[in-house]
Formats: structure tokens, sequence, C-alpha cells
């Protein structure tokens, strides 16, 4: 789930440039008696999986397909040496008074577990093994118990084999995934020829040493940055959902991907270098206008992740290097599309040069208000990778493939991963079951795809330029308004065809929810009393706030508003309470209608509520 190293980054380039000033950067091994030198993000990581513990949203999983003939008792011994050497697979996290506590055990060695599916038929065989990688990949670690690392190997024919690793992120992140992989060969390929492999040095550094220092740096300076950058109204980025937002998210997902052609993905790497961008800054800018079209937002912020192994001596080591960037951008229609990926680079490298301020410190210091259905400062992620080249594991032994594996959960509402295999692009959409239905995430898709066509074209020109619809979507507009006689061309409006409706039928019944159901002719009353009630009001807005949970009444009002020549605006009350202060704001609603037991939702807003019910009483008073 994060950035991985690679030549066409930024964050590589930053790294270089770091590297080469600071030749004699050194960590020292951590002082003595110091207990718990955990890094924010492990803590944060920590505290999380205690609030969802049947969640394997933190599991980070890797598959390996070999060809050839591999020595199992060599690959154990490979994996043995591995463990051994790393300190961080010796670690788990108790609880102390509703805090982690940092623990070492004696483990030296960890079993792969073996699986023989080789006499089954081929299509049998990798039924099997998807089966058992999509068990583990969901497998659910107890912090409290080390190791927080599972390992598999299956045979699926007398020479194809996958290794299956599954590690909890709180030990490691996608890199520490490539460095299995390279030492994983490498000690493979020196057993196999009798080589010796020396142990690492007690005086090495290790991962916890890194986050002593990590955590006692001197960061006020660049705390002052992104107070002055996101200590403002942070919004909500408020796309259209196919789903309420539940109060407490189950955190399943799923995701969509797509590969870009050679043509796109040349003319993405060749604007690129173009514009002197990398493509990471150019496929980031992209989403930002991606998503201004989707919600109508113009103030957006993004997360990204990067990593801190910016000094050579961190970039072998197992761990949890990453941390979280917000990256806030204001797309504005009337600037260039060269503009806005240039504004896009220079926020990026100011984020970068004050990235020492961990994502926790900075949500306890902005001390924002905090909801159990929606992520602080951001909702939706965007993750760009470069694979890396596949390790040597000797004549006998290739390694064909390596993947990273979903375990169906989406941390974020949205996170868009951009993958560079070697020239080749794709885009993968993670998505929220709970927000978004699938059908919706392929729009988005299609849009990306059609929106950074149309970029790489057309880079002189605005943002307002680029094309709010997909093509397909444009296709599907123009059937629906084809001329074709209509039955409802008379009519100017819906509830004029209710009125007609309620008078030539006036007993059918018109609503019915769940147990409960309405005629047309008290559809149509109910709503004339709604309409009148707003009428009473002055006219200083042609737009009315309609607040209900799913009932009979939603549709009694939003007919009722109609009804008054006013246009409604629906507005869930889920919502946390920011988004609805935004919403009503933004829109310059002066009124809303809701329900009595809603009322307090609304008490610290400016506005003026109307409530259906009472509407309602007060008729039957009369």
């Amino acid at each position: 789930m994060e950035q991985n190293q690679n030549k066409d980054s930024l964050l590589a380039k930053w790294k270089k440039k770091q590297k080469n000033a600071n030749p004699s950067f050194v960590i020292g091994k951590l002082p003595k008696r110091i207990e718990n030198p955990m890094s924010e993000t492990q803590k944060s990581f920590w505290f999380l999986q205690q609030m969802y513990p049947e969640s394997p949203f933190y599991n980070v999983s890797k598959r390996y397909d070999f060809k050839g003939y591999l020595d199992v008792s060599c690959l154990q011994n490979s994996l043995n040496i591995i463990i051994d050497n790393q300190e961080i697979f010796k670690s788990y996290f108790s609880s102390e008074n509703g805090k982690p506590k940092l623990n070492f055990s004696d483990l030296s060695t960890i079993d792969i577990e073996e699986y023989d599916f080789s006499k089954l038929p081929l299509t049998d065989s990798e039924f099997k093994i998807n089966q058992r990688i999509q068990k583990q990949a969901n497998y659910r670690f107890n912090l409290s118990e080390a190791p927080l690392i599972k390992i598999s190997l299956f045979k699926k024919t007398s020479d194809e084999f996958t290794l299956f690793l599954t590690a909890h992120h709180i030990i490691a992140d996608q890199w520490s995934l490539d460095i299995f992989s390279t030492s994983l060969a490498k000690n493979y390929k020196a057993l196999q020829n009798n080589q010796a492999i020396s142990k690492n040095s007690t005086d090495a550094i290790n991962f916890y040493d890194f986050a002593f220092w990590k955590n006692n740096l001197d960061t006020k300076n660049q705390m002052e940055y992104w107070r002055n950058n996101l200590s403002n109204k942070n919004p909500i980025l408020n796309l259209p959902l196919d789903f309420n937002r539940p109060k407490k998210p189950s955190f399943k997902g799923n995701f969509n991907t797509i590969e870009f052609s050679n043509e796109l993905s040349l003319n993405i790497l060749n604007t690129s270098k173009h514009l002197e961008v990398t493509p990471f800054i150019l496929c980031f800018s992209v989403y930002f206008i991606v998503l201004q079209k989707f919600s109508q937002q113009e103030d957006i912020l993004i997360g990204t992740p990067f990593s801190h192994r910016n000094h050579k001596s961190l970039e072998n080591i197992f761990g949890l290097f990453i941390d979280t960037l917000v990256i806030r951008a204001s797309v504005k229609k009337s600037f260039s599309i060269v503009e806005f990926v240039n504004e896009v680079k220079n926020v990026f490298a100011n984020a970068i040069h004050n990235k020492d301020v961990s994502f926790n410190d900075l949500v306890q210091e902005l001390n924002l208000d905090r909801s159990l259905a929606i992520n602080p400062l951001f909702q939706v992620m965007f993750v760009y990778t470069s694979k890396t080249e596949s390790p040597n594991f000797g004549n006998n032994l290739t390694l064909t493939k390596t993947s990273e594996h979903s375990a169906n959960v989406s941390k974020f509402d949205l996170t868009l991963f951009i993958t560079n295999d070697n020239g080749k692009i794709s885009s993968t959409f993670e998505y929220a079951t709970d927000l978004f239905d699938a059908a919706t995430i392929v729009r988005l898709q299609d849009y990306f795809k059609e929106t950074i066509t149309y970029v790489v074209k057309h880079i002189d020109k605005s943002i307002s330029s680029i094309p709010k619809l997909s093509q397909q979507d444009q296709e599907v507009l123009h059937k629906i308004n084809t001329n074709k006689p209509s039955t409802f061309a008379k009519y100017h409006n819906i509830h004029s065809i209710i009125d007609e409706v309620s008078k030539a039928t006036p007993n059918n019944i018109a609503l019915t929810f769940k147990n409960e159901h309405i005629t047309y002719s008290d559809l149509n009353q109910r709503a004339n009393l709604i309409a009148h009630k707003i009428l009473e009001f002055p006219s200083e807005s042609k737009i009315i706030g309609l607040c209900l949970n799913r009932s009979l009444d939603m549709i009694i009002s939003l007919l009722g508003i109609l009804k008054s020549g006013c246009a409604y605006l629906p507005i869930d009350p889920e919502y946390p309470e920011q988004r609805i202060d935004y919403i009503v704001s933004d829109a310059n609603v002066k009124y809303m209608l809701t329900h009595s037991n809603l009322s307090e939702r609304f008490d610290t807003l400016k506005i003026n509520t109307i409530f259906i019910d009472k509407i309602e009483k007060e008729t039957v008073e009369l």
C-alpha cells in the first residue's frame, strides 16, 4: 500500500540528493534502557488494529511464482537466515495501560507451511492454491504474539511452485517484501553453491534504532508548515456515493484494474519528460482533476505514502519505514493543465521537505474532530509504484512472477494505484464496497483513462476544456436525449403528473415503504401542506435542504418542496456535522426540512428548520 523506490519517482531523486548532501549521516544504536522505541506509524497501526481486531486491513501479502527445480530444505534454511538476521521479526506488541509496548521473543526460525496439489488436475490445483492464498491474506494476526509473519509454499505441478508471504503491516512495508525476495534469492544461491553466509553484526543498525532516532528529531519548524497548510477548514471530499456511509466502516473492499495501451503508456512517460516532472506527479495531477470533476470541489486533499529510507544505511533493513503525506491542491478550472501539474509538483516538493512530522502527530496537533465513519484530513489515496526486477535464484529455479495480493479490504474510500511495469502502465482503483458499487468504479476508471489520454495530448489547454463525461457516458446521454415521443411530454413537472393521477385514481397505492403505504390522495394532500408551509417563509433561497431518514416522509417532503417552486438538496442525516455544515454553507441553504427527532443535528448551524411532523400535527389540531 505504499510507494516503492523507483527510478521514476520524484522521491527517489530527492533521496539521492539527500545521500549526496549528507555523506557522514549515521544513525546510532539504540541507547540502553530505552523500553519502547516504536515509530509513530507503528503506534497508529496498533491502535487501529485494537479498534478493529477482526479486520485484515493491515496485512501485506506478496506472491512469488517459481518454475524449475525447487530445493524446499534449502528454501527453508534461506528463510531462517533472514529471520535470524532481521530483529523486527522477533518483535511483538503487548498492551500496557491501554498503550502498546514493544517486546522481543527469542524467535530465530519460521516454518514454511507446505501444500502439495500437484496430483490434482491443473484447474483444481489453481483453485485450491487461490483459495488457500485468500484465506492466508485474511489471516488475523495477534499482535501480542510473535511471529507476525506467515509463509506458505504450494506445489502446483512437478516444476511449478508458489510461495506466499503475509505479514502484519506493523513490522513490514512493501519495500520490505522486496528486500525479502532479494535476500531469499541471495541466500538460496549461496547455500546451493555451499557458500558461507555471514550473520549481521550486532553493531548493525535495525529498524528500532531508526525509530528511536526518528522520534527524537526536532520537527517544530516542519510542524509549523503543516499547521499553516492544514489548520484552515479541511473539506471532506464530497464524491457521489452509491450507498449511505455507515457509522462504523467495515473496511470491506474490492478493486478494478485496467492496463493502458503501449501508446498511452509511452505518451505518459514522454509527456512527463517534456514537462520535467516524474510520471508520479503527472498521474497524481490527473487524479486531482478527476476528483474535482466528480466532486465539483476545488480544494482537494489526497493522502500519499512515502518511505523514510532516504539514506543508504536503511535500504536493506526490514521494517515499517513508511508514513503518509497529505497533499492539498486547489484545482482551478482556469489553470492550464501544465500550470496545474507544476503546482502539484511544487506542493509535493514542499511536503517532502517537511516529511519528518508523522501523520499521527499531525492529526493530534491539529486537534481535528474525529469520527469512526470517516478518515481524518483525507478520504482518498494515491500510490505510484514501479515493479522491481525479479531476483536470480540460480540456473535451476526461475522466479517467473511476483505480485502483491489484496485481502479484499479498503482502508480508505478510494485509492488509485498506478503501476509502471517496465514502461507498461496500469491503473487500479481500490474502493470501499460500503460506499461504491462496482459499476461506478468502472465509470471512474474509464473517465480517468480518458482524462489522462486528453491531458497528454492537450497539455497547454485549460482544465475547464477537459470533457466532463467519458465517451461511454456521452453515448448513453445522447441516446436518452434523442427526440422520441414521450407519454409525459405535455407535463411541465413531476408534481403535475402526481396531481392528475391523484384525481383520476385517488385510492390507488402511491408509495410503499416496508410495512407502510399511502394512497395518491394522501400523498398529494400531505405534500400540499408542506408546500404551503414553505411558502409562508421569505423567499431568500430557492434551495430547501431535505434531511430525513429513508421513509415515506422523505418522498412526501421532496414532492412538497417541488410544489412550492423550490429545489431540494438531499442531505444524509448520518453525515458528520462538519460535512453537513459545508454542504449547507456551499449551497447557501436557509431552510432545512427535517424531522424533530433530528433537531440536535442542526443546533449549531445557522439555519431555519421546518419539522415535517410538526406541520402535520398543527394541521390536525386546527
